[in-house]
């Protein structure tokens, strides 16, 4: 997993994620949807880093919702689940076994909600202690930085879509962030290129349960890197504004730092 954003509204969480699972070199080796939900109750949980450890901790997460039978209850039991998970795993991850996990759910009382957490210190979460139940706001993106102007396309989308935002705009949102060059999150400093890719998928966590759909697909290569400016995803430009192609017309012309 390479991205994922999740948006508290009013009337449910709306999680934007992409498929691509990828070697530490960026090569591309499957894809497929990586969110996860509940067999019964309204709760999804996605993550970035190790897809093994954030598979251990759906199993985790939801052996004790389904215990507590309630996301309230739920909500009330993740920091004593995560301290027994400190307590048994911390200090001995290899780097590459670490992930940051977001929880989204529709809770029985206070509605949507969305709760965070990360195994190590990523890179631009420096305030997020390891293993703590972090309650982020209504907008929370695990996502490479976007560039000022794609950051100010992104967020006018956002501001004048409203909860239509990521049926409406998301795919064409995460096409901007595909097209950002960043490091392999557990070697920072390392070579950057691009990790996004496969599909985008929009899952809905509201009262009524957890659906998810596919926005976008792209034909990248399994056995290759991802090359989002190669001449074959062009079509995917035919539905932007000349502002927004202009944009990625930019990127595609400015070499990966």
């Amino acid at each position: 997993m390479s991205m994922f954003i999740s948006i508290a509204y009013p009337d449910a969480v709306r999680m934007l994620t992409d498929g691509a699972t990828y070697d530490l070199d960026g090569t591309l080796k499957k894809i497929g949807c990586k969110v996860h939900a509940h067999d019964t109750l309204p709760i999804a949980i996605t993550g970035r880093g190790s897809l093994e450890m954030i598979d251990n901790f759906r199993d985790l997460l939801f052996a004790v919702a389904t215990e507590q039978g309630t996301v309230d209850d739920f909500l009330k039991a993740i920091p004593a689940t995560l301290d027994a998970a400190r307590e048994k795993i911390d200090g001995r991850m290899h780097p590459t076994q670490h992930c940051e996990v977001v929880i989204a759910m529709w809770s029985e009382t206070t509605g949507a909600q969305h709760r965070y957490f990360i195994t190590t210190e990523f890179a631009g979460y420096s305030d997020v202690p390891r293993f703590h139940l972090h309650t982020p706001s209504w907008f929370f993106d695990a996502a490479p930085a976007l560039a000022p102007e794609n950051f100010e396309i992104v967020k006018s989308w956002v501001m004048q879509a409203g909860p239509d935002f990521p049926a409406r705009c998301g795919a064409d949102a995460v096409e901007l962030w595909r097209r950002t060059p960043v490091s392999h999150p557990s070697t920072p400093k390392g070579p950057k290129g691009f990790i996004i890719g496969g599909q985008v998928d929009l899952t809905v966590i509201s009262r009524k349960g957890v659906t998810t759909r596919t926005l976008r697909q792209w034909d990248d290569e399994i056995g290759r890197k991802i090359d989002p400016f190669h001449p074959r995803h062009s079509a995917h430009l035919a539905g932007m504004t000349r502002q927004q192609r202009r944009v990625l017309e930019r990127q595609a012309n400015r070499p990966a730092a």
